[in-house]
C-alpha cells in the first residue's frame, strides 16, 4: 500500500515575512544587537526576535509548538474487573460517559488536563 507523504509544501512567503527576513539578513551583515537594531528601525524588539526564532524554526523543519504537543494515544489493556477504591489522598474524576480516573496528588496538571480532554472527546 503506498504511503502518503507527511511533508508539507512550504507556504508562499508573505510580504511581512520577506521584509523581516531582509531586516534580519541586514542585522546579520552589519552585526550589533537585535535590541539596538530594532530600536533604530522603529520595530518592537519582541516582534523582530519572534521572527528570527520563527524563520530559524521553519528552516530547521521543526514543527510548531501546537503541532508538536498534540496528544497521542497508546493502546492499553485493563486488568481486573473492578476499580480499586481511592486512597485518602486520591481524587476521582468521573467523565460524562461514566468512566472514572483515579488521580494521586502531585500529578502534573497540564498532563491531567490533556488526558481528560482526550478521554472526554472519546466518550
Amino acid at each position: 500500500m503506498p504511503t502518503r507523504s507527511t511533508a508539507r509544501t512550504p507556504p508562499t512567503p508573505t510580504e511581512t515575512e520577506r521584509r523581516m527576513r531582509a531586516l534580519l539578513d541586514e542585522l546579520e551583515r552589519k552585526g550589533g544587537t537585535l535590541a539596538e537594531f530594532a530600536r533604530r528601525r522603529g520595530i518592537p524588539r519582541g516582534r523582530l526576535g519572534w521572527w528570527r526564532w520563527e524563520l530559524r524554526r521553519r528552516e530547521s523543519g521543526r514543527p510548531r509548538l501546537r503541532e508538536s504537543r498534540a496528544p497521542s494515544l497508546l493502546p492499553v489493556e485493563v486488568m481486573g474487573g473492578s476499580e480499586p477504591p481511592p486512597g485518602p489522598a486520591d481524587l476521582v474524576i468521573e467523565l460524562r460517559c461514566g468512566r472514572r480516573i483515579h488521580v494521586s496528588r502531585g500529578v502534573d496538571l497540564c498532563f491531567l488536563q490533556s488526558l481528560v480532554q482526550v478521554l472526554e472527546e472519546s466518550c
